[in-house]
């Protein structure tokens, strides 16, 4: 199992100028108004969601952005929201990041206690065959006797737990606390459907996956990603962003031309 070097376990590090120090560390330039000494117990991304102490991420999206729920968010007991520079923020306390999208991750692994640096994750993604290869890896490994996880189109579930899906890969912030609760039961492993949509969207940012596994790419989701190069390249960094790269193991289709 790796070792994480920056765990957070809800101790003294849990703190807002530690959450600004691995932002900076993953390369995002951000700051604050807010004091470094500030706890933080978690995070949310629905107002709806959020519990006194936690971080709200204020995201933009399709139908709504986060940013029109701040007061919302802060209301229910949040300590700061965490958005994009160009948000009229008029003194409220936040964390300002370059990028929330791609920082979303960061927060969520960082809030939640890195439950991805506690897990093997091997990641599956490809047009078809994604449920197909997860449900083979959890015989595969179930079979060895190992704990394993499993996130797709189907369910969420692992050993006691099932959960219904609704979408292929949940959003950053639901994907880190379903991660926290398969660590909590004891999985080793996860094998996690990861679509173009998700890969896009940066919702898998903060995990680092041990091994990355590509089916096949026919033309599908244009209607979303434009084009199909647009599509490949979704698809291609999983590898290229996500893919550990000191013990990560590319599985490719050799017979499927974008392999």
């Amino acid at each position: 199992m790796r070792q994480a070097t920056h765990v957070n376990e809800g101790g003294a590090s849990a703190t807002i100028g530690a959450l600004l120090g691995r932002l900076r560390e993953a390369g995002f330039e951000c700051e604050t108004n807010v004091p470094l000494q500030l706890r933080i117990s978690g995070v949310a991304q629905d107002s709806r969601a959020v519990r006194p102490g936690d971080v709200f991420l204020a995201l933009p999206g399709t139908r709504a952005d986060g940013s029109q729920y701040i007061a919302d968010a802060l209301a229910a007991g949040a300590v700061a929201a965490v958005c994009s520079r160009d948000v009229a923020t008029n003194g409220i306390p936040r964390v300002l990041v370059d990028d929330v999208v791609r920082a979303a991750g960061t927060v969520a692994a960082f809030a939640l206690g890195d439950p991805a640096e506690r897990l093997h994750l091997v990641g599956v993604t490809g047009t078809n065959g994604k449920t197909s290869c997860t449900y083979l890896l959890d015989h595969v490994l179930g079979a060895a006797g190992l704990r394993v996880g499993v996130l797709g189109t189907i369910s969420h579930r692992w050993p006691g737990e099932e959960r219904s899906a609704s979408m292929t890969t949940p959003p950053t912030v639901e994907l880190h606390r379903t991660l926290v609760d398969m660590a909590a039961a004891g999985c080793g492993w996860v094998a996690m459907e990861v679509s173009s949509h998700a890969l896009s969207q940066h919702r898998v940012a903060g995990c680092r996956f041990e091994a990355a596994i590509f089916t096949n790419l026919t033309r599908d989701h244009l209607d979303y990603h434009g084009d199909e190069e647009t599509y490949f390249a979704a698809k291609a960094s999983l590898f290229l962003e996500y893919l550990d790269p000191r013990v990560g193991v590319a599985v490719l289709n050799a017979e499927d031309p974008y392999a």
